[in-house]
């Protein structure tokens, strides 16, 4: 039986070959989202260990990085990433961009702002945060949104400095998805920290992560149609949720 080979960098190498190749790894790339993915998990977290399995049944070999999400956008379009996981459905990223049809997890964005903090009301979704400033993960699809409807937003590296700055009343509010503001709140912040902060009752929207493949990557549509029918599969054999059950994912 053989086993696929994977590697784990954590860095940003100097040099990339311009075009992926079958023959070799593909490069895969993640940023750093706990409990998603992240360097610093068992296993590099949910989605890393998902996708390994996977290529693991197709027998091809890849290698995983851990990039700010900006950066694995612009290396996506220039085609010296093969994937990336942790990307949400943009039509606009269709131009250089495969959409698998299997998400890989389905998440709520979520809204959230200090209980003595101000309130809208009512509350109509984005276009209803006109005029306070909003805490968002940089480069994420919200961010689109954001500027289409004038809001006033701080892109951030990680969902954790938004989350700090909301309490130190830097921002009035923070977008995030709902699993990693959870697990960020319940380990990285105390309870009188957890006690300061509320969600809104709905959420903004579904979000649908996806493992995408560059359009300049060959044999791109064998790969992602590859990748989808075996990510299903997965999900039809129990693999899929014995994965998930281990990172405590609802």
């Amino acid at each position: 039986m053989n086993f696929m080979k994977y590697f784990i960098f954590i860095f940003f190498p100097i040099n990339f070959i311009s075009a992926q190749s079958l023959n070799s790894p593909l490069l895969i790339a993640f940023p750093e989202a706990k409990p998603y993915a992240s360097s610093e998990l068992v296993n590099n977290g949910f989605y890393p260990e998902l996708i390994i399995e996977v290529f693991n049944r197709l027998n091809y070999d890849i290698e995983i990085i851990f990039l700010p999400f900006k950066r694995i956008l612009r290396m996506l379009k220039e085609g010296t990433l093969a994937g990336a996981g942790l990307v949400s459905y943009d039509k606009n990223r269709e131009a250089y961009l495969i959409y698998p049809d299997q998400p890989l997890y389905i998440d709520n964005i979520n809204l959230m702002g200090l209980k003595e903090g101000g309130k809208i009301s009512p509350f109509e979704g984005i276009k209803s945060l006109k005029g306070v400033s909003v805490g968002v993960f940089r480069g994420s699809q919200i961010e689109s949104e954001l500027i289409k409807n004038d809001v006033d937003y701080e892109p951030v590296e990680t969902i954790e400095m938004s989350l700090r700055m909301l309490l130190a009343n830097r921002i009035d509010f923070v977008i995030s998805p709902e699993v990693m503001s959870k697990y960020l709140l319940k380990n990285r912040f105390n309870r009188s920290e957890n006690n300061l902060i509320e969600y809104y009752q709905r959420p903004l929207k579904y979000d649908r992560h996806f493992l995408t493949f560059s359009k300049k990557m060959p044999n791109v549509k064998a790969v992602s149609f590859n990748f989808d029918r075996t990510l299903l599969s997965l999900k039809a054999d129990g693999t899929y949720k014995k994965i998930k059950d281990k990172y405590h994912l609802p």
